[in-house]
């Protein structure tokens, strides 16, 4: 399912609230990362990687996405956030 289907199943007010808090917990999560980095390099385990999946995903689950509907929102907050 492509991010367009989602809006248009869930309406735009719904996708765009899901996509605020999404997009500033994905931020929120890379600062923290950003922040522990060491001369430079960032060294994370990969139950800490995990973990920060987990964080991510969940912040979708107060809304009434399906599984395939929250991995297209997801990766469209990542197009927003990456360059």
């Amino acid at each position: 399912m492509d991010f367009a289907a989602v809006v248009h199943r869930h309406g735009e007010d719904t996708t765009q609230l899901a996509m605020f808090k999404l997009v500033s917990r994905i931020r929120e999560i890379l600062q923290f990362r950003t922040d522990s980095a060491v001369n430079g390099v960032l060294t994370i385990s990969v139950e800490e990687l995990r973990e920060d999946a987990l964080k991510v995903a969940r912040e979708l689950d107060e809304f009434p996405f399906d599984d395939v509907e929250k991995c297209a929102i997801i990766e469209k907050a990542w197009e927003i956030i990456g360059p």
